[in-house]
């Protein structure tokens, strides 16, 4: 009887322990990232409103919050996020709420930064010194001789025999914000604008609103806040950055290059 019970219990055992392997949840995986590559990642937080911590100089993590939307009472933020250094490390550890409330009931979000310089320092100079390089002993006098004969040379090409030129007006052409602006619109305009391109866009339009708005003593999470609340640039910004950030908001290249269309075109001179 008692070894018929004991097979019983073995045999609910095992049943048990299978029923836990197939049915339990995978922990999730670390994500992988590559350094110096940004990536992006969704929180979804009814608490306070949530801010990036003040960035101090050497933080493994750069962190930006590119887009807030809410509803009901529900925030969900955009979180973009840059790894500098190899290693292990919680996105979340970076942000922090705009009223001061400390952050205890945030989810985790933590990923692997994969850094792939493997060698250190100390082994890279080993392996530079290991290459013996021989230099003639006179070669830097004779370099130095030849580098004369050229200015001289370049001079007498340059002044020998020359009348001295009238004095005219100088006209310099400086490449301005509108003749920047133009380029990228136009490559918006007939698609060639590539990510790279996108992002330089963007941080054109910024900077350009910052110093024109007066907002350039401010932080760069300030300065977003208050270009897209300003009555001059906040339309073309919100504009700016769905389009940018948020291809579901369906905005048109149309619609975009109209909401700049105001900001594209160079002032006259005033006439004194």
């Amino acid at each position: 009887m008692n070894k018929t019970r004991a097979i019983q219990a073995s045999v609910v055992l095992v049943v048990a322990i299978a029923c836990w392997l197939i049915f339990s949840p995978d922990s999730p995986e670390m994500p992988e990232v590559p350094l110096g590559v940004e990536h992006a990642v969704t929180i979804t937080y009814t608490g306070s409103e949530l801010a990036v911590k003040p960035y101090r100089f050497g933080v493994p993590v750069n962190l930006r919050i590119a887009e807030v939307t809410e509803i009901d009472g529900v925030r969900t933020y955009d979180i973009r996020y840059m790894l500098n250094t190899g290693g292990e490390f919680d996105i979340t550890e970076y942000l922090g709420t705009k009223d001061g409330t400390v952050l205890s009931d945030l989810p985790q979000f933590k990923v692997f930064g994969l850094d792939q310089l493997s060698q250190n320092m100390d082994q890279r100079v080993e392996a530079i010194e290991e290459m013996g390089i021989d230099i003639w002993p006179y070669y830097y006098q004779t370099m130095g001789a030849i580098v004369a004969a050229w200015i001289v040379w370049f001079l007498l090409l340059v002044f020998w025999g020359r009348k001295k030129p009238e004095l005219l007006e100088e006209s310099v052409a400086v490449e301005t914000f509108y003749d920047v602006l133009q380029s990228f619109l136009i490559q918006i305009e007939d698609g060639s604008i590539d990510d790279k391109g996108k992002a330089q866009f963007e941080m054109l339009v910024i900077h350009w609103w910052r110093d024109q708005l007066g907002y350039a003593d401010l932080d760069m999470h300030d300065v977003m806040h208050k270009i897209g609340s300003d009555a001059t640039s906040g339309s073309a910004f919100q504009v700016v950055e769905q389009w940018l950030h948020n291809p579901k908001a369906s905005v048109s290249v149309d619609e975009l290059l109209e909401s700049l269309r105001p900001f594209s075109v160079r002032p006259e001179p005033a006439v004194s």
